[in-house]
């Protein structure tokens, strides 16, 4: 069994329709981005109402997090098969939780955003260090956007400034 530390017959579950083409790669990509939106905005909607209902911002991020927890495990949980499943499902839950919370709260919603469409469009797409695969292209593809995305976010970020920094002059 999996959870045991075999290794499954069959490889992980991804978007097989990433498989078929460029035209079906760019879609699920597209998806995902609005999928991305509006998790970040229900994230966002979700603590501002757990905020109006506690009336303190220590219980409402806690209650936050727990609905956020409850929602994302919820589906999850129908398809495990056993205890061990359902403990590593929670935990994985719980620290998801805890990395959007603080990428929420501390970066906004851009930057939560930003954080599911690489999670969510990493997922979809085959990634193997085998180059010769046939399937090697698109995971190379996929890696590639989120490279590109990571480089225009850090060059903006430089907002013009100099890399390094001349030194001061005597």
């Amino acid at each position: 069994s999996p959870e045991m530390g075999i290794i499954p017959s069959e490889p992980a579950p991804i978007a097989w329709q990433s498989l078929v083409g460029l035209r079906s790669a760019v879609s699920i990509l597209c998806n995902d981005l609005a999928q991305s939106i509006l998790f970040a905005m229900l994230g966002v909607l979700m603590l501002v109402g757990a905020r109006a209902l506690t009336r303190t911002n220590r219980r409402a991020i806690v209650l936050w997090g727990l609905l956020n927890m409850v929602l994302a495990t919820g589906s999850l949980w129908a398809s495990a098969t056993s205890p061990l499943t359902i403990l590593v499902l929670l935990v994985f839950s719980v620290a998801i939780t805890i990395v959007f919370a603080l990428t929420l709260l501390r970066g906004g919603c851009l930057a939560a955003c930003v954080m599911s469409i690489v999670s969510g469009g990493i997922a979809q797409f085959p990634i193997t260090i085998d180059l010769s695969a046939w399937y090697s292209g698109l995971g190379l593809m996929a890696l590639g956007l989120v490279l590109l995305l990571a480089f225009y976010g850090w060059f903006t970020a430089l907002a013009g400034q100099r890399i390094f920094p001349s030194a001061p002059s005597p």
